[in-house]
C-alpha cells in the first residue's frame, strides 16, 4: 500500500493533537488543511514546508515521502542528498502543480508519478547552464508523464 500525502499529513495532525491545533502551531489555515484531507485542494510546498518547520517533520517526507521523517533523523538518502537545492525543489515543484492545474489533472495524478515529473523536472533544471524554469518545458515533463 502506498502511504500518500493525506496519509502522513493525517499522522502529523495526529502527532500535534489536531488540524485546529496544527492551524495555531504552523499558521496554515484549518480549512486549507481540511480542504487537503479531503482532496479539494492540491498542497503548495511552501505551505507543506510551514507545517513541517512548525511540528518538526522534515518537508521533503510530508510532501513527497522521500528523506527521514522528522528533521532529527539520520538517513543515507538525507546524508546523499546533502546538495538538494530545496529552493530550485520548491520551485519546480510550484510549477509542476500549475501544469497540473492548467490541464485539468491535479487530482488524476498519483504521488508516484508527480514525483517522477518533479524528480525529472529538477535533474534538469540543477545542470549547468538551463537558467529560469520555464512553463512550456515543465509541460513537457508533464505531458511525458501523463501520457
Amino acid at each position: 500500500m502506498q502511504y500518500s500525502f493525506i496519509d502522513r499529513l493525517h499522522e502529523v495532525v495526529g502527532h500535534v493533537g489536531g488540524q485546529k491545533e496544527l492551524e495555531r502551531v504552523s499558521g496554515v489555515d484549518q480549512t486549507t488543511i481540511s480542504a487537503w484531507l479531503k482532496r479539494v485542494k492540491n498542497p503548495k510546498f511552501q505551505t507543506v514546508k510551514k507545517i513541517a518547520d512548525a511540528t518538526g517533520f522534515c518537508a521533503e517526507w510530508l510532501y513527497l515521502g522521500t528523506g527521514p521523517k522528522r528533521s532529527d533523523e539520520e538517513s543515507p538518502s538525507a546524508v546523499n542528498q546533502s546538495t538538494l537545492d530545496l529552493d530550485l525543489l520548491a520551485e519546480i515543484i510550484e510549477h509542476v502543480d500549475s501544469a497540473l492545474s492548467l490541464r485539468g489533472d491535479p487530482y488524476r495524478v498519483k504521488s508516484r508519478e508527480k514525483a517522477r515529473m518533479v524528480a525529472a523536472a529538477y535533474d534538469f533544471y540543477r545542470r549547468p547552464g538551463k537558467g529560469e524554469i520555464r512553463r512550456a518545458k515543465i509541460l513537457d515533463f508533464v505531458r511525458r508523464f501523463t501520457a
